[in-house]
């Protein structure tokens, strides 16, 4: 109302007076008379507030027939809900139920697949990468428990070389942790000795359980003490690198069996037990160092030469008689003329021969025949390699030998005029290390040349 006061005539009655001249008792009071504008706007307002209350009672209507039926669409889509989720349980529980059938094979068999995806052993599988074993560790928690809890896929290890010491150690970690999975199994290890002793070191701690060896040494004098100590079980050794004094005896490595020795090394003055082998390779071995090994090898049924330097001056070798060889490949990687090597031979079991025509003079026929005479030896397979072998000459061969089922006569593979040697001692700079580092595909032959120092003889291509 107070918006209409304006719009009012006010009059005050004194206190105790009134209009018809009684007295009032009561206090002062107001008169107030409306315009006749005021009153229509008083109407129009109570008129306003009344239709919005009336449309205010219409919506709440409205609302509750609203709520009302998003109640009952609730209720439908909740039915429909538990519907599903009803379904989803059964079939869930379907799903549990069922145990898919490379999960009932049991831990035993699974095993033995896992032993399966590696190479044959003594083969050694990668060290990281989709074909080593720690890829059967990362394909569910079961075949890891069954992979960790079987000791033969950790029994063949080669422990990897590093460039840098962050990276040798980590590689010594992990290859540690490799042979501490192996349990007591016979270890079939190769120990990348390139820059470091660190591998040879780890792989010491384990020498007792050694059945095949291989170790490669390169930028470092070898350590002795690698092969000396109780080996029971070794059975194959295979050396790179320059060994002049190795020292292993019958009684700490009873089993040995086979050695093969890579690279160049002094064998006058390296120590094994030659006369327990049945199986020797020496890829690089002068003759006079030669004859005295075999001499002491009599039990030997394989053997594989790389024979280097000039013939003694006298021509004469002591006679070196193996009575159990049946297998024989000699070659001569210098091209360098040896004779008498053949004449010092008696070999009554041979079948298999690979010889360079070099070793047999110039008289390669006649001094050929001479040798299967003293030996008595019946040959089954025979293979001479010259530079410019002939149809002629492998006719003539056939002709003096008809008793041999096969004869081949190839060509020595010559080596190429872009392959790349380096005749400079390798020592640790930065032209060295670059050399290396931009070969590619890289055989190579380590040697010690007669001052000590290590020589580099790359036989593949470079780029």
């Amino acid at each position: 109302m107070s918006r209409f006061w304006p719009l009012v005539a006010v009059r005050q009655i004194p206190d105790g007076c009134c209009q018809t001249g009684t007295k009032n008792r009561g206090p002062t009071l107001l008169t107030a008379t409306l315009t006749a504008s005021a009153t229509r706007d008083l109407f129009a307002d109570v008129d306003g507030r009344a239709n919005k209350c009336n449309t205010m009672i219409h919506a709440l209507a409205a609302d509750r027939i609203r709520i009302a039926d998003l109640e009952s669409q609730i209720l439908g889509l909740e039915r429909s809900l538990a519907t599903l989720r009803k379904e989803k349980d059964l079939a869930q529980k379907r799903l549990d139920s069922y145990t898919y059938p490379v999960s009932n094979v049991p831990n035993e068999i699974v095993a033995e697949i896992f032993i399966h995806f590696l190479p044959p052993y003594p083969l050694r599988p990668p060290f990281r990468g989709p074909l080593s074993p720690n890829v059967l560790t990362r394909i569910c928690r079961k075949w890891r428990e069954i992979a960790l809890a079987c000791p033969t896929l950790w029994r063949a290890i080669s422990i990897p070389f590093a460039y840098n010491d962050s990276a040798q150690v980590l590689e010594m970690l992990q290859s540690d942790q490799w042979l501490s999975k192996s349990g007591c199994s016979p270890l079939s290890i190769e120990i990348n000795g390139i820059f470091s002793p660190s591998p040879e070191l780890l792989a010491i701690t384990h020498r007792a359980r050694w059945e095949y060896l291989k170790i490669r040494h390169a930028c470092y004098p070898p350590s002795l003490g690698t092969l000396q100590g109780p080996m029971p079980l070794l059975r194959h050794l295979e050396l790179f690198g320059h060994w002049g004094g190795s020292l292993i005896t019958g009684d700490e490595a009873p089993l040995l069996r086979t050695v093969v020795i890579r690279d160049e090394s002094d064998l006058t003055n390296m120590v094994m037990p030659w006369v327990q082998l049945t199986s020797l390779t020496v890829e690089l071995v002068f003759i006079y160092e030669c004859a005295p090994i075999l001499q002491q090898a009599s039990n030997l049924i394989s053997c594989v030469l790389g024979i280097i330097g000039e013939s003694p001056a006298n021509d004469e070798l002591p006679d070196i008689r193996l009575p159990f060889l049946e297998t024989l490949l000699v070659s001569n990687p210098h091209r360098e003329s040896i004779t008498g090597f053949v004449d010092a031979l008696v070999l009554p079991r041979l079948r298999t021969l690979q010889m360079s025509e070099q070793f047999l003079g110039k008289k390669p026929i006649e001094a050929l025949a001479s040798f299967i005479s003293r030996s008595g030896c019946t040959l089954q397979f025979l293979r001479i390699t010259n530079e410019d072998p002939q149809v002629s000459d492998l006719r003539r061969y056939r002709s003096a030998f008809p008793s041999i089922k096969k004869i081949v006569l190839k060509k020595e593979k010559p080596l190429k005029d872009d392959d790349c040697t380096w005749p400079g001692p390798f020592v640790n700079t930065p032209d060295s290390l670059n050399f290396l580092f931009r070969i590619q595909s890289v055989a190579y032959v380590l040697d010690h040349s007669p001052r000590g120092n290590i020589h580099f003889r790359v036989q593949r291509r470079c780029k």
